[in-house]
């Protein structure tokens, strides 16, 4: 396996802080780099979610999005929604057994606090059920806060199925682009016919947002954050192998 040295998106906002609306912009484009690639090969991850996000260093780059376990996924074939062998999630044991932000290992599997109404059913899933993960995780970057907040991880599941999207212009920071806004919007529709139709889609929109030159997250700004808030452990110095004079 690919040895990463970074962190995930979920500790790095724990640790820091909701972020600055171009570094999100910078790890939603490369989530959904990862996300366009794996659905045009027929994958649907199923489990997006911050923790399974993650930065790290590459060769000279920093900052390079990982979309990480796989370990959920489904196969959609000849183009058709994989329907899921598993029960709709039960609620009881779900609310006794399982928290906002853990990956449900019975009933329905997903996350509850980034799983779409459809997944929670044991309905159909496809591509689009990740979007609707990927917008929550957006939320949580932009604001350190899920998009439901609930205490049992029933009553946010059921929150998901059956409650309004709140109005993320009132909810999100004042820099945050209309554009950005929109596109969450609809990614976080109930119904996945009302979200956009693939992860291309969503990239295309997030590609031609122009920031502010004081928002723009650039390589500059990230090396700079690297240096003062992960900087590269010292090398390890290579011992001689000649025996020592005696």
């Amino acid at each position: 396996m690919e040895l990463l040295d970074g962190v995930d998106l979920e500790s790095l906002v724990e640790q820091h802080g909701a972020l600055p609306v171009g570094r999100v912009l910078h790890f939603l484009i490369g989530a959904l780099r990862s996300l366009s690639e794996a659905h045009e090969r027929g994958l649907v991850h199923r489990d997006i979610k911050p923790a399974n996000l993650f930065t790290c260093r590459q060769a000279d780059e920093v900052d390079v999005l990982k979309v990480l376990d796989f370990g959920l996924v489904r196969v959609v074939r000849q183009g058709q929604p994989f329907v899921l062998d598993e029960a709709p999630v039960d609620a009881a044991r779900a609310a006794v057994l399982v928290s906002a932000t853990t990956t449900i290992g019975e009933g329905s599997l997903g996350t509850p606090a980034f799983m779409p109404p459809e997944q929670s059913a044991g309905e159909p899933v496809d591509g689009r059920a990740d979007l609707y993960a990927l917008a929550g995780t957006a939320y949580w970057m932009l604001t350190g806060k899920m998009v439901f907040e609930r205490a049992s991880a029933f009553s946010l599941i059921l929150a998901h199925m059956q409650e309004p999207v709140p109005n993320l212009r009132e909810k999100l920071p004042a820099a945050t682009p209309d554009a950005l806004i929109d596109v969450l919007t609809r990614c976080l529709a109930k119904s996945r016919d009302d979200r956009p139709a693939t992860a291309r889609e969503v990239l295309d929109v997030l590609l031609a947002i122009r920031l502010p030159e004081a928002e723009e997250w650039t390589p500059r700004r990230a090396e700079l954050w690297w240096h003062a808030h992960r900087p590269e452990p010292e090398k390890t110095r290579l011992l001689s192998l000649r025996p020592a004079p005696t």
